[in-house]
């Protein structure tokens, strides 16, 4: 995905501008308090594997290529990796991680259909653009998953919406392709 990006430093411009947006509204942090001060029962563990299945740039990424692209590659391979999560989350945190799959449905489903419907709005280039943006946050999630480097993966999201204000700027002051 991050092979067809046309426009890199647009794209690195976005992140960066993405980062700081996503750092002054500081929602990754907000997500990680609440679920760190989240107690035991099927309350809590419905909340805190909802968090885990939905909130990262993988959900938002995969939803995209989906309903962009009608591509479902990343969100079969996210729903392998959280089904296995789930038997685990289970055996630790009991039934509630059960409950949380409505939640993921609605929230991913509603993600996907908002995609397809602004897709047709939507012209090729900034779709390639788009899903090269989102290549990048996929690599960075594989950093943070396998410990090499953390990222605040829900702050550096907001680059997604920014990447197109930032193309049409540089297409308005003229900048190359």
């Amino acid at each position: 995905m991050m092979m067809d990006i046309t426009r890199p430093i647009a794209t690195f411009i976005a992140l960066v501008l993405g980062a700081g947006v996503g750092h002054m509204i500081g929602l990754d942090a907000r997500i990680r308090r609440i679920a760190h001060r989240l107690g035991q029962g099927e309350g809590a563990a419905l909340v805190q594997s909802t968090l885990l299945f939905c909130v990262g740039a993988m959900t938002l990424v995969g939803c995209m290529q989906d309903g962009l692209l009608g591509d479902p590659t990343i969100l079969l391979a996210k729903g392998t990796m959280d089904l296995i999560s789930s038997l685990f989350l289970a055996a630790a945190l009991g039934r509630g991680v059960l409950l949380s799959a409505g939640a993921v449905l609605v929230l991913q489903g509603s993600l996907t259909l908002g995609f397809t419907v602004l897709g047709s709005g939507i012209s090729d280039a900034l779709v390639t653009e788009l899903s090269g943006l989102g290549g990048v946050l996929l690599l960075a999630l594989g950093l943070d998953l396998l410990d090499l480097r953390k990222f605040p993966l829900i702050d550096l999201t907001w680059a997604l919406p920014i990447l197109p204000v930032v193309l049409w700027l540089l297409n308005t002051l003229g900048f190359p392709a």
